[in-house]
């Protein structure tokens, strides 16, 4: 399909390398997890709602975006089927720990909440303050 559309056999390695052996196992399972799994999941009112669940829905899309990256860097360098080795668990490995630690720095540079403070001397009060001391 590729060669007829662009007519550049050069591309066509790119997909034909993909759509073998057990990368397509892979790809498939990589839109099932990045798009198939979490639409359905989310198209449940209870289920957006649910703590629990959106976390198991954004690990799931982290775990398909995972499988996306490997199958897009990984044929050319494992063969004709995926392999997993301690080069790729040390990566991903290494990449978590290090968006940890810039999430950590940066949390703790920020305070987690505004502190409340009390108005300033002279400055008008605040509107709900008004509407409260309205209404008694």
């Amino acid at each position: 399909m590729l060669i007829w559309y662009t007519n550049v056999p050069e591309e066509a390695i790119y997909y034909a390398r993909r759509a073998e052996g057990g990368w397509q196992a892979l790809s498939t399972t990589s839109v099932l997890l990045a798009f198939v799994l979490p639409f359905l999941v989310l198209l449940l009112r209870r289920a957006r709602g649910s703590g629990a669940v959106l976390t198991r829905v954004s690990l799931a899309l982290i775990a398909g975006q995972a499988l996306d990256l490997y199958g897009l860097v990984g044929p050319p360098l494992a063969g004709a089927h995926p392999s997993l080795g301690w080069i790729e668990v040390a990566g991903w490995v290494a990449g978590v720990a290090l968006w940890f630690s810039f999430a950590l720095r940066a949390l703790r540079a920020e305070p987690a909440a505004a502190e409340v403070t009390a108005p300033a001397e002279g400055s008008p009060p605040h509107p709900r303050a008004l509407a409260a001391s309205h209404a008694t």
